[in-house]
């Protein structure tokens, strides 16, 4: 569309007055029809060019029929049978609602949404050039593509946000100065200066104050000052600490001088690596009072709990009297090994002092190797030692167990010894059982009772 354009046509819009009636057009009255005025063509002229040039933000070409149409369709909706545009001549865009707010030329399906002096970036040549599917809702002061590239893209109840990369979000997130959502199909979720790093791709950041998440597929929760910087590892409720391992989840909590990224381990506490399985604390604090580990049982029975348990080679049964004391049967340790909670013992490969056999995939990380006895097919009918009592038997052999007790035993006494049944009769001979407290007194009905006792 243009404005009008022939020889009589005028450069400034001139003021005129007009007096008449304010009604509608008549050309069926003769000698009295309805006459054109210049003033009310020119108001339909600049309603006409309004709409295109400040919403649809297009400059006016006398060559095209259709900006008009363009400008309300990608601001309002577009007809389910109207094709897009086959170049990217027509800007696809939408502000409503905002402030100041601005969406560059060049930029396809970007909409800004009630926001207050927020942009996306499109011009060739500049931050963010070639934007495409970006959306600013609800946001003050954010950006789309400010420093790279942003492609389909997502800010929303932010606060001086830039999302750049590709595949990106920042939902109710602000910051004091400029942060960013760099990666690749990342997301920062309700955060304060918190950041992904470009160049890796799913990093999530959620609940958390300045924090980074540099490695790929990595995040960081609920934490401040922190910095996951490992490939799929996760730092959680933690304050100036770094996580560097892969595949692992970990947290510190340090209240010295906020840290510097390094690229390796800081700060630290505790950590719980995949590979491997195994857990690292510098303190622990649990509810069970005994060390105990799965042993297999010599006969297929059930030893029950509180039983004294003799060792038969590298089995177990419950003691009978003359047996050296092994340990008790515990329905609670506070550590318990051996116990194949995850998966048969057997699955990977080990070495001749039973260390499991690693290879190097070629990329710098360690594998386990799949012993040749493995069937995975066999994975969903596992289930762990402690499911199978009459197999295996979980036996404290240290700490506080409740150790069950026949009628000999009174408050006087000091030590136990295998009796019958795997009761545990008095003896005044030094045993690694010694009784602190009786806790269930015997009766004959029961055929037991429990005494509290320590067994070292």
């Amino acid at each position: 569309m243009q404005r009008i354009t022939h020889p009589s046509a005028v450069l400034a819009e001139p003021v005129l007055v007009e007096a008449g009636n304010v009604g509608y057009f008549d050309d069926q009255t003769p000698g009295v029809e309805t006459v054109f005025t210049a003033r009310w063509l020119n108001r339909v002229q600049n309603e006409l060019c309004n709409v295109i040039i400040d919403i649809g933000g297009l400059t006016l070409n006398g060559a095209s029929d259709t900006q008009l149409r363009d400008t309300l369709a990608h601001t309002i909706g577009r007809p389910l049978d109207t094709a897009l545009p086959s170049s990217n001549t027509i800007c696809d865009k939408s502000i409503a609602v905002s402030r100041t707010s601005q969406i560059d030329s060049g930029v396809t399906y970007a909409n800004i949404l009630a926001s207050e002096d927020s942009r996306i970036w499109g011009l060739t040549g500049v931050p963010g050039a070639d934007t495409y599917d970006a959306v600013i809702a609800a946001c003050r002061s954010c950006q789309i593509g400010g420093t790279t590239i942003g492609r389909m893209c997502l800010a929303v109840a932010s606060d001086h946000l830039i999302v750049d990369g590709t595949c990106n979000a920042a939902i109710a997130s602000s910051a004091a100065a400029a942060a960013y959502v760099r990666g690749s199909e990342s997301v920062v979720i309700a955060c304060q200066e918190c950041s992904t790093v470009v160049g890796s791709a799913n990093q999530f950041v959620a609940g958390s104050m300045y924090s980074e998440v540099d490695g790929a597929m990595a995040s960081i929760m609920s934490s401040s000052y922190c910095f996951s910087t490992g490939a799929g590892s996760i730092v959680v409720a933690s304050h100036n600490a770094e996580l560097n391992d892969d595949c692992t989840i970990g947290g510190g909590f340090n209240a010295d001088a906020h840290i510097a990224k390094s690229a390796a381990n800081q700060k630290l506490t505790w950590k719980i690596k995949s590979d491997g399985g195994v857990i690292y604390a510098t303190n622990t604090t649990v509810q069970g009072i005994d060390y105990a580990e799965m042993f297999p049982n010599a006969d297929a029975a059930i030893i029950e709990a509180g039983c004294l348990v003799a060792r038969v080679g590298r089995r177990v049964r419950a003691a009978v009297p003359g047996d050296r004391i092994l340990g008790v049967v515990s329905t609670h340790p506070s550590v318990l090994g051996g116990s194949a909670e995850l998966g048969w013992d057997g699955q990977y490969e080990k070495n001749i002092f039973g260390a499991i056999v690693t290879d190097d995939d070629g990329k710098g990380h360690l594998i386990m190797r799949r012993s040749v006895d493995y069937d995975p097919a066999k994975d969903a009918e596992y289930q762990s030692r402690a499911k199978r009592p009459e197999e295996w038997t979980c036996v404290g052999l240290l700490g506080q167990l409740h150790v069950r007790i026949d009628d000999t035993v009174t408050s006087e006494t000091l030590f136990l010894e295998p009796g019958t049944d795997g009761r545990g009769t008095a003896t005044d001979t030094e045993t690694r059982c010694e009784v602190m407290e009786i806790t269930t007194a015997y009766t004959k009905k029961r055929g037991y009772g429990v005494a509290l006792c320590l067994v070292r």
